[in-house]
């Protein structure tokens, strides 16, 4: 089975940068596999918050309703990074869906124009009321294609089933 080439820094529209820490590398003295899905979900969160999509702590009935959840992830792990040091995490919309959103993100060494690892997450936007899967709301999906939908993205897809 032959695996898609990796995506070089140019693919990705946003950028969140990490210090590595001590507590980071494992005791084969490279940065856990763990701690790459903490990257990747602290790049996305920090992404949605920033662009104004939701708020943490929120309660129902202020403000949005929505919010996303994730519904599968998956990493592919290249080159080992370790502490010390800086990773760029860069994040790219691959899709929309009706209710779902197929990120892709990529874990590089600081100036690396190749990844490290290469994450994928798929979210479902939810209501925070019923926790049921509700479409995404016009102002996420117009703010997200602005900034961080790449160009070669592919809108309204199937969306991944929230049981």
């Amino acid at each position: 089975m032959s695996r898609p080439p990796l995506r070089p820094r140019a693919h990705y529209r946003h950028w969140h940068r990490i210090d590595t820490r001590f507590g980071d590398n494992d005791a084969f003295g490279h940065v856990n596999n763990a701690v790459y899905y903490a990257w990747y979900d602290t790049a996305l969160n920090s992404f949605l918050l920033g662009a104004g999509l939701y708020q943490i702590g929120q309660t129902p009935g202020g403000g949005s309703d929505a919010i996303a959840y994730i519904a599968e992830s998956s990493c592919r792990y290249v080159s080992a990074l370790r502490y010390p040091g800086m990773v760029e995490i860069g994040l790219s919309l691959e899709r929309f869906g009706q209710s779902s959103l197929s990120w892709h993100l990529g874990a590089f060494a600081e100036h690396a124009q190749m990844p490290s690892a290469e994450g994928r997450i798929v979210q479902v936007c939810i209501s925070r009321r019923t926790e049921r899967p509700i479409p995404i709301p016009a102002p996420w999906r117009s703010t997200i294609t602005e900034r961080a939908m790449h160009p070669d993205g592919v809108q309204e897809k199937a969306d991944i089933p929230w049981s």
